[in-house]
């Protein structure tokens, strides 16, 4: 039967078919495989082993003729792994090294030996993130410039600032960005508390996602948003991990020069959304909210779409009256 179908229509079956539906009906014949070969390869995940190595991955794996297919990166240690921490949390001071071939193992670092700090010379890194940074970026030099259209990291980690300049200098155009961090990763400079990335690049998102994020990323956040209103699709945010004693301490550390008096008492959830949403107030006038006209889905997870401090909240007039009749929003702040 399948036979009979004209090659466009197979093709368009095969675009709805999910990842492991797909992978079935590729191994049910030889002809059927040379047609689902594009889209099996349309979506590639990059899984370490073992699994809760997440620095353990091998870039040089597929393809290179296979991966002239891929449109869809995604790092992701599988449901089975589900990283509580940054890999920082279980990471080792070490000597820079070269860690594409080789795995870091803690007797060759410089916490196990014992040395002198700066005895043998060198850049002191955490080699395990260092590992990982290093095998990504050679993953990602191996795609065409413009070719992804999708990039998402499900580590529950810091992510490489390497892998953000790749995506920013060769892939600006991507459509949907995911992101799921750690809020609370030890490595991470406390004291300035400033960002060390930059996705300013990013102007032609559809869909953002970012799940567990720093406070000192609220204006990357705020930023990405506030750039890519006018054609955003879905918008998801999630303050997941966050609790009230951390969000007092974090209200601080976000804005260490400015006075602490107006942020006093302020909750991560309420910056996050004056900073996004614009419910922020100047000297003068209230901040001019931002449009979404092309919303369809609205996803908050202990994120307020109302200060309750200011009293000021998101109104339905930032979405286009057509968008919101097909809006799915889901609100999810119940306190923890």
């Amino acid at each position: 039967m399948l036979a009979s179908l004209p090659p466009e229509i197979l093709e368009n079956i095969c675009d709805k078919l999910s990842g492991i539906d797909l992978q079935r009906l590729s191994l049910t014949a030889k002809w059927l495989h040379k047609i689902t070969f594009r889209q099996l390869w349309r979506s590639l995940t990059i899984k370490p082993y073992p699994e809760s190595e997440r620095h353990c991955i091998n870039p040089y794996g597929p393809p290179q003729y296979c991966l002239q297919y891929t449109r869809e990166l995604r790092f992701d240690p599988g449901v089975d792994a589900d990283p509580k921490r940054c890999i920082h949390a279980g990471d080792w001071l070490g000597y820079m090294g070269n860690w594409t071939d080789k795995v870091p193992l803690h007797q060759y670092t410089w916490e196990a030996r014992g040395d002198s700090f700066g005895l043998e010379g060198g850049k002191l890194v955490r080699v395990k993130f260092e590992c990982l940074a290093q095998r990504a970026v050679i993953l990602l030099n191996r795609f065409n410039a413009g070719q992804l259209e999708s990039f998402s990291w499900y580590y529950t980690s810091c992510i490489p600032c390497e892998i953000l300049e790749i995506l920013c200098l060769k892939h600006p155009c991507i459509q949907s960005l995911s992101l799921v961090t750690d809020p609370f990763c030890s490595r991470f400079n406390r004291w300035s508390r400033t960002s060390d990335i930059d996705l300013s690049a990013f102007l032609n998102l559809r869909r953002l996602s970012w799940k567990a994020p720093m406070g000192c990323h609220f204006d990357n956040i705020a930023s990405l948003v506030k750039a890519n209103a006018r054609h955003l699709e879905e918008l998801e945010l999630e303050l997941h991990g966050w609790s009230p004693d951390h969000e007092s301490r974090e209200s601080t550390a976000v804005h260490p020069g400015e006075n602490l008096e107006v942020w006093d008492n302020i909750p991560a959830s309420a910056m996050l959304a004056r900073k996004t949403f614009g419910l922020e107030v100047t000297t003068s006038k209230a901040a001019e909210q931002i449009c979404f006209p092309k919303l369809r889905r609205l996803k908050i997870t202990r994120v307020a779409l109302r200060d309750e401090n200011t009293g000021i909240q998101v109104l339905a007039s930032s979405i286009d009256s057509s968008a919101r009749r097909l809006l799915s929003c889901v609100l999810d702040n119940l306190p923890i």
